[in-house]
């Protein structure tokens, strides 16, 4: 008699009981239960997709990578493909678990013998499970007319440099150009840097004044170059003292020779106007007989 009104919940307990672990499998809930979920293996790459650049330069480019998946990923290699296949170069293998981000930086190495124009490839992670790739374009910008000298003069024991600096394809708050002056034999006579602001619409005049020795004279060279990038840079000839030359020269006045002419010339006058002097009062002196 108790069996039969035991039953009856008995029953109800095994359908409720049931219909829990259905909805627990439809929902994906493990709790008390081991509930194998879909294998995912999910990848993302971020990184600048554009870059400007020069002839041999060498860049330490940063990209983030992320397994946005739930399962590791293992053994990921970075490389690139197309036009820039061989530019990158890294022996570095990573491993990801799930949900784990890193940042790896690679070294992009232009060629020096390439033309400036724009170079466009891929940027690949290969890992065991997955792979992912990102376009990457690389603009290859010309050395010449990066820096451009305007004008020279030389006053007062200063040397007065006024260039101008194109930063439309240089990437960056602030730069310094280094400014040396050397001789004939190529050794460096002065050394200076002149440091400044790039936001500011190209290109960036600018006008330096260096200290310069008084009785330096002959030939020298005037080098200017970015300290970043030594490879840009723009020389010129010049000329100092009393020599006489051509083109881009400084002719250095001392004082002294103005003094000396001005000297030389107040002779002249006065030797001319003592002769004049004299030959009127003779001819005043003079009696014309009478007949």
């Amino acid at each position: 008699m108790i069996q039969k009104k035991i039953l009856p919940y008995l029953t109800i307990t095994f359908i409720l009981l049931g219909l829990f672990i259905s909805l627990s499998i439809l929902k994906g809930d493990t709790t008390g239960y081991s509930i194998l979920k879909n294998q995912e293996y999910q990848l993302n790459i971020s990184s600048a997709n554009k870059l400007t650049n020069f002839p041999g330069e060498k860049i330490n480019f940063p990209i983030i990578i992320k397994n946005t998946g739930n399962m590791a990923l293992t053994n990921c290699k970075f490389s690139a493909t197309n036009e820039i296949k061989n530019w990158i170069y890294t022996n570095q293998i990573e491993n990801l678990i799930s949900n784990e981000e890193k940042q790896i930086n690679i070294e992009i190495n232009i060629p020096e013998q390439i033309e400036p124009q724009i170079y466009a490839g891929n940027l690949e992670v290969i890992c065991n499970e997955k792979q992912i790739s990102s376009p990457l374009q690389i603009t290859i910008s010309p050395f010449e007319n990066i820096i451009k000298i305007k004008h020279i003069e030389f006053e007062k024991n200063n040397l007065n440099i006024f260039y101008e600096f194109n930063n439309s394809n240089i990437i960056g708050e602030l730069t310094s150009i280094k400014i040396k002056i050397l001789n004939q034999e190529n050794i460096e006579i002065i050394n200076y840097t002149d440091s400044f602001n790039l936001n500011k619409n190209p290109p960036i005049s600018r006008n330096i004044s260096i200290p310069f020795l008084k009785d330096l004279t002959g030939i020298f060279y005037l080098e200017l170059s970015m300290y970043s990038h030594p490879e840009i840079s723009t020389k010129q000839s010049l000329i100092l003292g009393n020599s006489i030359t051509t083109g881009n020269a400084i002719l250095k006045k001392e004082n002294k020779n103005l003094i000396g002419y001005l000297f030389f010339i107040g002779i002249i006058f006065l030797v001319i106007f003592i002769f004049l002097y004299r030959n009127i009062k003779f001819s005043k002196n003079l009696k014309i007989p009478q007949n």
